[in-house]
C-alpha cells in the first residue's frame, strides 16, 4: 500500500498522518480525471478540458513572473502531469472559480497540496471558511516557513 510522505519535522501531521492513514483511503470514491497541462502551479487541465483551481493554497503568479512562480509551476508539473488524478470538491464553500472547478487533487501517490506547502511552493489561503485539510495545510506553512523551505527561504 502507499503510504503518504510525511516530513519527520512536522510532529502534528506526523500524528495525523501516521502509516495507518493512507493515500488509498483519502482517494476511495473520488472522481478521477487525468492532467493533460499545468498552467500554473495552483491550475490544472485535464484532458475533458475541465480547468480545476486547488482549494486552499496559492503559488506565485507566472504573469507577470512572481518570485518562485517557474518553481511552483514546475513542481506542480511533475507530481500531476500525465497522471490520474482524484478529485474532491470542498466539503461547504463556493465550489467553482473564473469557470474552474475548486477541488483538492491527489495522486495514487500524494495530496498534492500538502507536498506543495510543505517544500515551500505553495501558501495557504482560505477565501471561505476553512475546509477539512486547513489545518494540515497550515502546519504544514508554518513548518516550511520556519525551516526556510522554498519561496519563505528565496523571495520576501
Amino acid at each position: 500500500p502507499t503510504v503518504l510522505p510525511v516530513t519527520a519535522t512536522i510532529a502534528p501531521i506526523a500524528v495525523a498522518l501516521s502509516s495507518e492513514v493512507q493515500i488509498k483511503d483519502w482517494i476511495k470514491d473520488l472522481r478521477i480525471g487525468t492532467v493533460s497541462r499545468v498552467i500554473d502551479g495552483d491550475t490544472i487541465e485535464l484532458v475533458s478540458g475541465e480547468k480545476i483551481r486547488y482549494l486552499e493554497v496559492s503559488t506565485p503568479e507566472m504573469s507577470p513572473l512572481e518570485c518562485y512562480a517557474q518553481e511552483a509551476t514546475q513542481k506542480n508539473s511533475e507530481l500531476v502531469l500525465g497522471k490520474t488524478i482524484y478529485i474532491q470538491p470542498p466539503t461547504e464553500g463556493n465550489k467553482t472559480s473564473y469557470n474552474r472547478t475548486l477541488a483538492y487533487v491527489f495522486t495514487d501517490e500524494y495530496f498534492v497540496f500538502l507536498e506543495l506547502v510543505k517544500n515551500g511552493y505553495a501558501i495557504v489561503e482560505s477565501y471561505a471558511s476553512p475546509n477539512e485539510f486547513y489545518d494540515l495545510l497550515k502546519q504544514a506553512e508554518n513548518d516550511a516557513r520556519l525551516n526556510n523551505r522554498g519561496l519563505w527561504g528565496k523571495c520576501n
